[in-house]
């Protein structure tokens, strides 16, 4: 590209220690790549620069006496929930639950995976299900400008992690919910389906992969138009700079995830990928003028 453009790569594995009180650490270990590139091809000029990263977290030990340590019920409105937890060689607060593997179609009960097959569902077939903790994250930035008009575009986004979400009870568990638990549950015999029926919603299916969404998602984070009057007219006014903008901030969002935005979930110890209900980020349209004198 001669000299156009530029890359960067960083590779990263660090041990932390994380409480005192408690013999334990973990290993957070990742790579990031940074890539740009610019032109100017007559009178239109360009620049484009994006980077992603990788990162894998992992509880790399844990006192021997201690099998897991549990962070959080994650209650919601409901008594049934799944946990986070911290248990050696899986990452930093985990989902801990049931794994769904699938709908009995003639029965529409969930089935799920044992850990101990002796053919009951219970608190032994627990197991880690997921995490809140996106290994990818990603970025972008695009300008161009020609003549007086300036076009900026700025976007983000993560994959990889899941979400648990506590915004719906296993007492009306088809009320106040998501769409899609409706519309995929299991109806009548036959029905391959994603979702156990109404009646059989029960305790394992709250705690339980069947509540874990996909968490990732890309946003546009800003997309900005901007015109600068021309040098010629600026001179009559003794001005240096005026510049005419119009902003739209937060407005795509591309994800799988039902709820209003997989950005918003908790990202703090120890509930971190769960949904409470948070505001979405707001949509938000600008209007400005830069000056210079």
């Amino acid at each position: 590209f001669h000299n156009r453009s530029q890359q960067t790569f960083c590779y990263k594995d660090y041990l932390l220690q994380a409480d005192p009180r408690i013999d334990m650490a973990f290993t957070n270990s990742g790579a990031e790549l940074s890539l740009s590139a610019s032109d100017r091809i007559g009178e239109v000029s360009w620049s484009v620069s994006g980077n992603v990263s990788y990162l894998r977290n992992r509880t790399s030990f844990l006192e021997p006496d201690i099998s897991r340590i549990i962070g959080s019920y994650n209650t919601g409105i409901t008594d049934f929930n799944v946990n986070t937890v911290i248990e050696q060689g899986y990452p930093m607060w985990s989902f801990r639950g049931y794994k769904a593997v699938g709908v009995d179609p003639q029965t529409g009960k969930g089935i799920y995976a044992e850990v101990v097959e002796d053919g009951e569902y219970n608190y032994a077939d627990e197991q880690e299900i997921g995490s809140g903790i996106p290994p990818l994250s990603y970025g972008i930035s695009i300008s161009l400008a020609y003549r007086g008009f300036d076009l900026a575009v700025t976007g983000s986004g993560v994959a990889g992690n899941q979400i648990y979400s506590c915004l719906w009870s296993t007492v009306i568990p088809m009320q106040n919910t998501y769409a899609e638990l409706w519309e995929s549950t299991w109806q009548a015999p036959g029905d391959n389906a994603a979702y156990p029926s109404v009646n059989n919603w029960s305790t394992f299916v709250n705690k339980s992969s069947f509540n874990l969404w996909n968490g990732s998602f890309f946003k546009l984070r800003q997309i900005q138009l901007g015109y600068s009057l021309p040098e010629s007219l600026l001179r009559k006014i003794w001005t240096k700079q005026i510049r005419i903008y119009a902003s739209l901030d937060n407005f795509v969002c591309l994800t799988n995830y039902p709820g209003l935005d997989p950005e918003t979930v908790i990202t703090s110890d120890p509930s971190i990928g769960v949904e409470m209900g948070a505001f979405p980020d707001p949509k938000q349209i600008s209007f400005g003028i830069n000056l210079a004198f």
